[in-house]
């Protein structure tokens, strides 16, 4: 017999009851049960089937004697909320799609797990970062989390993969966001707004967002997911160039500015201690800055190098 679902009225040891929650245990089933009746209406109690019998109650239509309209209303309301899925299940994966491998649903898994999403995926080249980062923002979206997502990534093609791949696999149509994107929108805004708050989802390359006055229009907007791809090349080196130093002041205004945050890179630790912490203080400092959220941090990874 299947599993039982709460509000289910059912026969056990000559009373009826309803079915308050189960719980599988092995071949057995735990059921809670609330009697309806006699002198223990309102009691619970926990049987375990098959060694106790709980039987289902199935009530004859009767259309002579319908309930009212509202009771009915009530009853599918309830049953409609029952059927949600529990905090680590996927609301938003269409395999159809997709062809998942099982290791790329880890990242996802974890980020459900987490009061705030701040990931390092250092999956190799060719793994399928992207699908990953796609798999997280759609949920977020579906658990109605992220409203506001911006994408930063290198010029070219990798700008143009991640365009393709999330409109074709995700149904996202992210907004390139360029000169004559900000130029645009401030034509058809009020003088002194700020261009970033009228892109929920943005598109922008490294090198274009790292230049002063749009980074500091950034820096007064913010985002519900960033996602940082190819993040190595955000991270502080040490060499003192004025490029390395615009690139790294772009990070920490993406940390700063956005809620959750994943960094996508498949060379995490070139060596340099300096740069790998780096890398992981863009994940944590929100936190130093006295932010509200004191949600956990994750690396994920399934590759090791040597």
């Amino acid at each position: 017999m299947a599993t039982l679902l709460p509000g289910t009225e059912v026969q056990a040891r000559g009373l009826r009851w309803e079915v308050v929650a189960s719980d599988q245990l092995g071949q057995q089933t735990l059921y809670r049960l609330r009697c309806l009746e006699s002198d223990f209406r309102g009691s619970e109690l926990d049987l375990l089937t098959p060694f106790e019998s709980v039987e289902p109650i199935v009530h004859d239509l009767n259309p002579e004697r319908a309930a009212p309209l509202q009771n009915w209303l009530v009853y599918h309301q309830a049953f409609l909320l029952e059927q949600a899925l529990g905090a680590d299940a996927l609301l938003a994966v269409q395999p159809g799609r997709l062809r998942l491998e099982p290791y790329q649903l880890v990242p996802v898994l974890r980020s459900l797990r987490m009061g705030r999403v701040r990931l390092l995926l250092a999956d190799g080249v060719g793994l399928g970062k992207t699908i990953q980062a796609g798999l997280i923002l759609t949920e977020l979206i579906a658990r109605r989390v992220a409203h506001r997502i911006l994408i930063v990534s290198p010029a070219g093609p990798l700008l143009d993969q991640w365009q393709l791949e999330m409109v074709e696999r995700f149904g996202l149509r992210m907004e390139v966001i360029d000169r004559a994107k900000l130029e645009d929108i401030r034509r058809q805004t009020e003088l002194g707004a700020n261009p970033f708050d009228h892109v929920p989802l943005g598109l922008v390359s490294i090198d274009f967002l790292k230049q002063e006055r749009v980074l500091d229009l950034l820096e007064r907007a913010s985002y519900d997911v960033v996602v940082l791809d190819e993040a190595h090349h955000c991270m502080d080196l040490g060499s003192g160039d004025r490029e390395d130093s615009q690139r790294r002041r772009l990070a920490e205004v993406l940390a700063r500015r956005s809620d959750a945050l994943l960094l996508l890179t498949a060379t995490p630790h070139d060596g340099n201690d300096r740069s790998f912490a780096s890398c992981v203080n863009c994940l944590i400092l929100p936190l130093w800055m006295g932010g509200e959220h004191c949600g956990a941090i994750a690396i994920s990874a399934t590759w090791c190098d040597g």
